[in-house]
C-alpha cells in the first residue's frame, strides 16, 4: 500500500485473500482490535470456542514462525469460513482490480481445475506448502463440494515449488475421491427411532418428523443418540417427544422425533389405585 491510499473493508478482504496480503491482514487486526496483538488473542479464543486444539495464533497472516495447526483443525476452520458468503465468494475468483496495485492475480494456481472453486494458499520455509482446498463433484448426479487440506509439503528436485507440490497434492486427493463417494437416505421420514414409556398404557412409537440425506464413503460409521423431552402424562399424537442426533462421520444432523399416537392421560382410577 501508499500513504493515504484508502480501500473498502471488501478490497482490503480481496487484496488479503486473492494475492496473500500478509501486509492486508496485520492492518486488517489492527482496524478491528486496535492492535495485532489484540486481534491475535481474539483469534487464539475463536479457535479455543471452535474446537481447534491443535491451533496456536502468534500473528494476523501466518508467517510467524510460532503460529501452527493441524490439517484437521484448517479442515474444520475451511468448513465454517464457507458458510459465510463473503468469503466463499472472493476465495474463488481468479482476480481483482484494487487501488493503485492495479490487477492483482489469484495466488491458487488451481482455482478453476478439478472443480475447485477455493480456498487459500499458504508458504513458508518452515511451514512449506499449505493448500486448504475447495471442489465441486457430482455424486449420484448431485453436486457436492469436497473440502480438504494438504500441509507441510517440501520442495523437491522436482517440484522446486512448495506451492506447487500442495496444488498437486490436493489433485491427487480429489483424484482418489473417484467414483467410491455415495449419496444415501440414512433416517426416512417417519422411522421408528424409540418408543414413549408410559406405566398406564402401551406406548406409541417416537417417529422421525423429517430425514436425514448425506454423500459418504462407504461403511462411514454412523450412530443415533436419542433424547428424550420432558411430557406432561397425557401426549398429544404428532407432539414431539425426543430428539434424535445422527452422526455420520463428522456429519451431525438433528431430527425432531414425534409421537405416532396419543398418550391419554392416566385415568383418576389408576392414580388412586398407586397412590
Amino acid at each position: 500500500m501508499q500513504p493515504r491510499e484508502k480501500l473498502t473493508e471488501l478490497q482490503a478482504l480481496e487484496a488479503m485473500l486473492i494475492p496473500s496480503g500478509n501486509n492486508i491482514a496485520s492492518m486488517l487486526a489492527a482496524w478491528d482490535a486496535g492492535s495485532e496483538g489484540a486481534f491475535v488473542a481474539k483469534m487464539n479464543a475463536a479457535a479455543r470456542s471452535i474446537g481447534l486444539r491443535g491451533t496456536r495464533y502468534a500473528d494476523a497472516g501466518g508467517a510467524d514462525p510460532a503460529t501452527a495447526s493441524t490439517a484437521s483443525d484448517q479442515y474444520l476452520l475451511t468448513v465454517r469460513a464457507l458458510q459465510i458468503p463473503a468469503f466463499r465468494q472472493i476465495v474463488a475468483m481468479p482476480q481483482v482490480t484494487l487501488p493503485v496495485a492495479g490487477v492483482a492475480y489469484n495466488v491458487n494456481a488451481a482455482l478453476g481445475h478439478d472443480g475447485i472453486t477455493g480456498v487459500k494458499t499458504g508458504s513458508t520455509s518452515e511451514a512449506g506448502g499449505c493448500l486448504a482446498f475447495a471442489a465441486i463433484r457430482t455424486v449420484a448426479k448431485r453436486p457436492v463440494t469436497i473440502i480438504g487440506v494438504v500441509l507441510g509439503i517440501q520442495a523437491t528436485a522436482a517440484q522446486p515449488s512448495e506451492l506447487d507440490g500442495a496444488i498437486s497434492a490436493a489433485e491427487n486427493l480429489l483424484g482418489s475421491v473417484g467414483d467410491d463417494l455415495e449419496h444415501v437416505q440414512v433416517v426416512t421420514p417417519g422411522a421408528v427411532l424409540g418408543r414413549v414409556s408410559s406405566a398406564w398404557t402401551s406406548g406409541p412409537a417416537a417417529v422421525a418428523a423429517t430425514g436425514v440425506s448425506v454423500t459418504a464413503w462407504p461403511a462411514t460409521p454412523v450412530t443415533v443418540t436419542v433424547t428424550p423431552r420432558p411430557l406432561a402424562h397425557g401426549v398429544r399424537q404428532g407432539q414431539p417427544v425426543a430428539q434424535a442426533t445422527v452422526t455420520v462421520g463428522s456429519h451431525v444432523s438433528h431430527v425432531t422425533l414425534d409421537a405416532s399416537q396419543a398418550v391419554p392421560a392416566p385415568s383418576v382410577s389408576w392414580l388412586l389405585t398407586r397412590l
